[in-house]
């Protein structure tokens, strides 16, 4: 009885997991798709400049993380390069180790700039920000492309461990019935059992000496009589 009660939780446990398993699958599948029709309706194309190592997907739609990771780039790579072209021209010196990004360009940074020069600093801030809010779009979405691969990989193996759990307790189940005995016979109309007669014992005792003296002669009235005697008489 145990062992079938084992049985059954291990089915149980099984069929959850695998459940479960679809459930992350289904789900991962699900915001991959939903990511992709965002990104595609926004109809971005990776430029035809973009940093190395995307140059490869210059002119792709941006539908996929790789193509999102180009664009992120790119857009932080025209960026600065437009902040230093502006800066350049509006004659500002850019000290050491600072960098041209929205943490950068503040005018606490540039103290010797007048106000002309603190003016095309402020615009250049206004357009790094505005990237950076681009990038960190284009990174949620890389980051929701990675959890939802995640999700299918555990519901795949989830699905596995599940399938696993029912395979073993499908074992299970041949071995009791290999293992379970045959039920005792009942009489017919009452409820007691007829338990099965013992099988006959087998001894190494040799059989009964046999009493040769007795093949020949024969009993008449209660007496021995020799045969070799009858014969004797008969004639």
């Amino acid at each position: 009885m145990s062992s079938g009660i084992a049985t059954h939780r291990v089915r149980g446990i099984g069929i959850l997991v695998t459940i479960a398993g679809l459930i992350f699958a289904v789900v991962g599948v699900g915001a991959w798709i939903f990511t992709t029709v965002q990104l595609s309706a926004q109809n971005i194309t990776v430029p035809a400049d973009a940093p190395s190592p995307w140059g490869g997907l210059a002119g792709t739609s941006v539908n996929n993380p790789l193509s999102a990771m180009a664009q992120a780039a790119t857009i932080g790579m025209h960026q600065e390069h437009g902040a230093e072209s502006a800066l350049a021209e509006a004659g500002v010196v850019v000290p050491a180790g600072v960098g041209l990004n929205f943490a950068g360009l503040t005018a606490s940074n540039f103290p010797d700039a007048t106000q002309d020069q603190l003016d095309v600093i402020a615009a250049q801030r206004t357009t790094a920000q505005t990237a950076a809010g681009l990038q960190s779009s284009l990174f949620t979405s890389v980051l929701a492309y990675g959890v939802s691969l995640f999700a299918f990989g555990v519901g795949v193996v989830f699905v596995l461990i599940g399938l696993a759990y029912c395979r073993i307790a499908r074992g299970r189940d041949d071995d009791l019935a290999f293992d379970t005995p045959l039920p005792a016979a009942r009489h017919r109309g009452t409820g007691h059992r007829e338990e099965p007669a013992p099988m006959p014992a087998v001894t190494d005792d040799a059989p009964p000496a046999v009493d040769h003296a007795a093949e020949d002669g024969a009993v008449v009235d209660g007496s021995m009589v020799d045969s070799a005697g009858l014969d004797d008489a008969g004639e």
